[in-house]
């Protein structure tokens, strides 16, 4: 699962990751991509589960 964030609005992506866990999902690795125009965080957060 994947959330987006927006350079434009400087709006980071919610840590999708961290969400799925506190909901009882077992989260088996996050992911996080790109930089917002200062440098302050990524763009986008994927997050994946195990079986």
């Amino acid at each position: 699962m994947g959330h987006y964030g927006s350079k434009a609005r400087r709006i980071e992506p919610m840590n999708i990751g961290e969400v799925l866990n506190d909901y009882g999902f077992p989260v088996a690795g996050t992911m996080q991509g790109g930089k917002m125009r200062d440098h302050a965080g990524p763009v986008t957060r994927f997050a994946w589960l195990s079986n």
